[in-house]
């Protein structure tokens, strides 16, 4: 179903977001919104932490996302 017109829309929001992965920072007091229904890409050198970003979103290891 590709109807655009539906309730329940999800969205993802993280705000004041800081990551930092075997004591190197990644992220420092970030804001990220994503909504539903779009279409998002990462782009970045191998090894600067894009996928090590999407497992954190994936095990909510962040206290402020809604």
């Amino acid at each position: 179903m590709h109807d655009k017109d539906y309730a329940g829309i999800r969205d993802f929001a993280c705000e004041n977001l800081t990551l930092i992965v075997a004591g190197k920072t990644l992220l420092e007091d970030t804001t990220i919104k994503l909504s539903e229904g779009r279409k998002y890409g990462l782009i970045g050198r191998n090894g600067i932490g894009k996928t090590c970003l999407l497992t954190a979103f994936a095990r909510k290891e962040f206290e402020n996302m809604t």
